[in-house]
């Protein structure tokens, strides 16, 4: 068994297209974190003689852009920042935990926990606006957290291609849909794309290499095919082409390249 770096594995994969020693950065970014490499890389690089020069990253995935996506543009439609009528008469807001947790994947859960789920009732009971509370109710019964996030996840990805596209919500309302533009989910994102690119600046001083002087950007990792972000890191290099490697598989077929090259 040996192992070797994504971001090698990235470049061995890389290096088949190119003629020349070249400067690349690689952007790999998945589901929950974003990994930047700066590297030199060869023609029909074989591991050891590609070179990394600088390494960064951020936790900031995919993850964290369908939490943002569903907090802001779907909690609503299940009654964020609605109010209830406290026992003085005066409204309270519905609390946001109720929300956050719905939006993270890992937090759903909670929601569905007895003890929580008859708090949630009891306070909602008293909500101004039922038909938005009783939408997040039902979907709590029903347990289609997970389902809804999945749904947002899947427009996330279409969005990559569309300019807007519609959120299919009849698992919890007849007929209820949502529709959802590339604008507002660039908006909710654009905070996080700015660490990312405050990263991979931090990349670039630690290795004393200047923009200008990278050849190329390489993509990969599924969240890369957002327009956004991919606009983002572009902008910060004038004289580099873009590369897309095969999003999901570019690693794997540079592992299996190098396994070869290793073991063939």
């Amino acid at each position: 068994i040996e192992f070797q770096f994504e971001p090698i594995a990235a470049a061995i994969t890389y290096a088949k297209t190119v003629t020349k020693e070249e400067l690349a950065v690689i952007v790999d970014i998945g589901g929950g974190t974003s990994d930047f490499t700066l590297i030199k890389v060869t023609p029909d690089s074989k591991g050891n003689d590609t070179d990394i020069l600088a390494s960064a990253g951020v936790h900031i995935g995919g993850t964290d852009f369908d939490r943002l996506l569903n907090y802001h543009y779907v909690m609503p439609t299940f009654g964020l920042h609605s109010t209830v009528k406290s026992v003085n008469g005066s409204d309270i807001d519905v609390p946001t935990s109720y929300y956050r947790n719905l939006s993270t994947w890992h937090k759903i859960n909670d929601l569905y926990a007895k003890a929580t789920l008859i708090d949630i009732k009891r306070f909602l009971a008293f909500a101004n606006d039922k038909k938005l509370t009783g939408r997040l109710v039902k979907l709590l019964d029903e347990r289609e957290g997970h389902n809804l996030l999945q749904q947002v996840e899947n427009a996330k990805k279409d969005l990559s291609d569309s300019e807007a596209v519609s959120l299919d919500l009849s698992f919890v309302e007849k007929a209820l849909e949502l529709n959802l533009n590339r604008q507002d989910f660039e908006e909710v994102i654009d905070n996080d794309l700015g660490k990312i690119k405050t990263v991979i600046n931090g990349l670039l001083n630690d290795s004393s290499v200047k923009a200008d002087q990278i050849d190329a950007v390489f993509f990969t990792g599924g969240t890369t095919r957002i327009t956004a972000l991919q606009n983002e890191v572009m902008g910060l290099f004038n004289n580099a082409r873009v590369v897309k490697g095969d999003v999901f598989n570019s690693v794997a077929m540079g592992l299996s390249t190098d396994a070869l090259n290793r073991f063939g």
